[in-house]
């Protein structure tokens, strides 16, 4: 199954690929996600082979930001994305829209993760994600 699995790829938002100042090493990036079928707990992320590209130390990782930059629609589907840096995963969240608003009145209640063998949806394939990974500057 692991041949099914989409390829995450990236694209430097920033000339190098990165921003260091006196305390951290930030990489920040376009996050494409392409066809395949999602694993629960998260798909191969690749963001430590990026780093090591990068000459980034990955166990100097301190946190990271991966999300849409796409409007959330009236009626359908949007989805949210976390980085899991203990297993270099991207996992994908799904929260239905009816309205305007999410389907529930508690925010986040009706958030899950795509389900195992799961096809990526459109909105995954066609969204336009930035990730920001920050490293401790050593």
């Amino acid at each position: 199954m692991a041949s099914n699995l989409p390829v995450v790829t990236f694209a430097d938002l920033i000339p190098t690929g990165t921003s260091i100042d006196q305390k951290t090493i930030t990489m920040w990036v376009q996050v494409s996600i392409g066809a395949g079928v999602y694993a629960v707990g998260g798909i191969p992320a690749g963001v430590q082979a990026l780093a090591g590209s990068k000459t980034i130390d990955d166990v100097t990782f301190l946190q990271a930001s991966v999300q849409s930059e796409l409007t959330i629609p009236l009626n359908g589907v949007f989805y949210t994305y976390r980085y899991i840096p203990s297993t270099d995963k991207l996992q994908i969240f799904q929260t239905p829209v009816t309205n305007g608003e999410q389907e529930s009145a508690s925010p986040g209640i009706n958030t899950s993760e795509l389900s195992a063998s799961a096809i990526i949806p459109a909105g995954v394939l066609n969204d336009v994600i930035v990730g920001e990974f920050i490293y401790n500057r050593l």
